[in-house]
């Protein structure tokens, strides 16, 4: 009666723990990405790994003439195919092997070992990413599965398995962190069955790919180097693992909203457009798809643990450097989402009072402007004051910051100017945050000399706001001496 019993509870209580995310690296992709670096696309040319690089470039010098290389050069020109197109394109394509007679409408070409995915028609390719056409994609493909069967890939590929294991597990260490039900009580939405892809021919570029709406989405994931050559990921990655799972969710709910916003978007752009274009973000629409992406980014680690070492003062004062001027404000107004999560259970219902607060943001854009231009930290009030001249029994110096600062760290250096003396410190004695706007540097006054000038100058990087913002420059301070 009472195994009975466990297998109804079990029956109709099924397991709601949500399957552990997983990373894998792919042939189709890592050849995608080493085909477009052939072909000098500049995103695909950021393989940190040197060996791997100096691997890649040797084993395939010999198919540099290849005709996929100069259809590359060509698409990239006219159609302008690069960054997340490439994902798009290989993650529809499938890899042959001992199961391609299995498989007969799969089968294009002569004896193809790569091809369009039976589930996919070449159509919808202009679906999932305009750059595409069925006529460009197709050649695309064909040449693709012929510079992967004269090159033989699979045997690089094969050489480097060691290399890609390495990279895999350690992605697959940093996923055991990341909570996948974040994503369904924030967005309406479960993930999923997503795909993570590793790729080491990446750098730093990642991105999010379409597969069909019946089998979801993807994102690729590039990775540094470590101290021993060998693949690993920046810091920041958790934060770009949730930027790019986000992205399918992202792209919808601004297409929701994109005919009331875009007359707002089309304001606030050209204020952004050089610093946008740096990051290969090139229409008013990316800009705002690309805004929020990183705004509910935020807020999974509002929700969750940060980054370890990085605080989310840290990434929104990164995000504001990348172009995204406002993101302190938007990340305030989410206060409002989170204070009536009654009346919004999710972002979705919350769209309309974002869309609100885009077009006011556009509307006061110019105090956007001012409020991005001063969130430096300046230094405000010294004791001494620049050039005064003190008595030789002054025991400290007490510098005044315009804001609240983080007092974990701080970092100065002599003037080399000539006739500039350095400060005496006294030994044992150590600088000081008094408060978290006033920094005290004690001075061994008795080895200050007479009629001498001395100074010292405040390393930017070192003293930083509170807000993750440092001084807009060096601050150098003065003083002279004198006999009491």
């Amino acid at each position: 009666m009472k195994n009975i019993l466990f297998i109804f509870i079990v029956f109709f209580f099924p397991c709601t723990v949500e399957a552990q995310l997983k990373s894998s690296t792919s042939e189709i992709f890592e050849l995608s990405s080493i085909v477009f670096r052939m072909a000098g696309a500049e995103e695909y040319m950021q393989c940190p790994l040197t060996s791997y690089a100096n691997d890649i470039d040797r084993y395939f010098a010999p198919y540099a003439d290849h005709e996929l290389i100069g259809y590359i050069r060509e698409i990239r020109e006219k159609h302008l195919i690069g960054y997340d197109a490439v994902a798009n394109a290989a993650a529809q394509l499938v890899l042959l092997g001992s199961v391609m007679e299995k498989t007969p409408d799969a089968i294009r070409l002569h004896n193809p070992r790569i091809t369009i995915s039976p589930t996919f028609a070449p159509s919808r390719i202009s679906e999932l990413d305009e750059r595409w056409t069925e006529e460009v994609y197709e050649k695309y493909v064909d040449l693709l599965d012929d510079f992967y069967r004269e090159s033989k890939f699979d045997k690089f590929y094969a050489d480097h398995r060691k290399l890609y294991q390495i990279a895999v597990k350690r992605m697959d260490e940093m996923l055991v962190d990341m909570n996948p039900k974040w994503f369904g009580s924030f967005f309406g939405e479960d993930l999923g069955d997503v795909r993570i892809v590793v790729s080491l021919c990446n750098g730093n570029c990642n991105y999010a790919f379409s597969l069909t709406r019946e089998s979801g989405f993807g994102i690729v994931i590039g990775c540094r180097a470590d101290s021993k050559g060998r693949p690993t990921y920046s810091p920041l990655t958790p934060h770009t693992l949730i930027h790019e799972l986000s992205h399918d969710f992202t792209n919808r709910l601004i297409d929701g909203i994109w005919d009331e916003i875009e007359p707002a978007a089309l304001k606030i752009y050209p204020h952004v457009e050089e610093r946008m274009l740096e990051n290969a973000i090139g229409s008013p629409k990316n800009v705002m798809t690309e805004w929020l992406t990183d705004l509910c980014a935020d807020m999974y680690f509002r929700e969750n643990t940060e980054i370890k070492g990085m605080s989310s003062e840290f990434m929104v004062a990164l995000q504001q450097n990348r172009g995204f001027i406002w993101m302190e404000r938007s990340v305030d107004f989410m206060e409002g989402f989170y204070e009536n999560r009654a009346s919004y259970p999710t972002i979705r219902k919350y769209m309309p009072q974002i869309a609100r607060f885009i077009h006011e943001t556009a509307e006061d854009f110019e105090q956007v402007i001012a409020e991005f231009d001063n969130r430096n930290p300046r230094v405000v009030e010294t004791f001494p004051r620049q050039q005064d001249t003190v008595v030789l029994d002054t025991d400290r110096i007490v510098i005044k910051f315009s804001e609240p600062m983080s007092t974990n760290s701080y970092g100065y250096k002599w003037s080399d100017e000539e006739g500039v003396l350095p400060i005496p410190i006294p030994k044992g004695d150590k600088e000081y945050w008094q408060d978290d706007r006033t920094f005290v540097l004690p001075i061994k006054k008795r080895e200050l000399q007479p009629n001498r000038k001395y100074g010292l100058i405040l390393n930017r990087f070192f003293f930083t706001s509170k807000r993750e913002y440092p001084m807009a420059e060096e601050f150098t301070l003065y003083f002279n001496t004198i006999e009491q």
